[in-house]
């Protein structure tokens, strides 16, 4: 079959991916990016019984962003929607992070962001000492003043993606 017809198969896509964001944006009007990864701090984390937590700044932020799920091989493209539900980051165990931002500039700094978490996390708990956790009400109360106070600038990637664009330019 020609390119872009049924029966049609590009040996360097992966397809079960594609299926999952194809339903992603048929069933998410607030997405506009979505990305999925295979970090070695994510695919950690997400393994663990307790998930991601918020043990770190940006382990907080996130902290009402996230859903996790369990790996299936099969999920199809439903699954991924129903397991993602109205959340902008997904665990799944063994597995790593599914992302959707409203822009390209968000979906990257919450992809950087929850593997800055998990990487945290990670390092803290390799310690095996003793460490702090907030408490619910402040994770709470801080976590929306990231995501809703003008003064830390949002989630949504506006400040940091311009930067990173020139990062990549300057690396050309």
């Amino acid at each position: 079959a020609a390119q872009g017809q049924p029966g049609h198969r590009n040996p360097r896509l992966n397809e079960a991916s594609l299926e999952g964001a194809t339903a992603v944006f048929q069933n998410r009007s607030d997405v506009a990016c979505f990305l999925h990864s295979h970090t070695l701090d994510t695919a950690t984390v997400a393994s663990l019984e307790e998930g991601l937590q918020p043990v770190s700044q940006a382990g907080i932020m996130l902290a009402n962003m996230v859903a996790h799920s369990h790996f299936d091989f099969y999920q199809d493209g439903p699954e991924t929607v129903r397991l993602l539900g109205g959340k902008k980051i997904m665990l799944q165990k063994w597995h790593g992070m599914f992302v959707a931002g409203e822009s390209l500039g968000e979906c990257f700094y919450l992809a950087l962001s929850i593997d800055r978490a998990c990487h945290a996390q990670r390092a803290l708990l390799q310690t095996g000492r003793p460490y702090h956790s907030p408490t619910a009400e402040e994770v709470a109360r801080w976590s929306r003043a990231y995501v809703d106070d003008p003064f830390y600038g949002g989630y949504d990637g506006e400040r940091i993606w311009p930067s990173m664009v020139r990062k990549v330019e300057r690396l050309q």
